[in-house]
């Protein structure tokens, strides 16, 4: 399913990179045999995995928290929702 959902995101050519994080030894495998970038991040980290395992600000100007668990998501889901950042009153 992780696979399933890093795909729509990537697929979506409107995020760069789409990086699983994840504190699993076990996810982070899989990701890499099938060449899906991966950050670990701390088993401790709960609520904001997102966080540690972000990229220096200079190569994002946002990230997107997306759950590996949304299988329901394609790459027609985000050009929507990355639209909103372009509103002037969210600058």
């Amino acid at each position: 399913m992780v696979e399933w959902v890093w795909r729509a995101a990537a697929e979506a050519g409107l995020m760069d990179p789409v990086v699983v994080a994840t504190d699993s030894d076990e996810v982070a495998a899989v990701c890499r045999e099938r060449g899906i970038p991966v950050a670990m991040t701390s088993p401790d980290c709960r609520a904001d995995r997102i966080e540690s395992a972000r990229l220096p600000a200079d190569r994002c100007d946002i990230y997107v928290n997306i759950q590996g668990d949304e299988p329901t998501l394609t790459a027609d889901f985000f050009p929507p929702l990355l639209d909103l950042f372009r509103r002037p009153e969210l600058r």
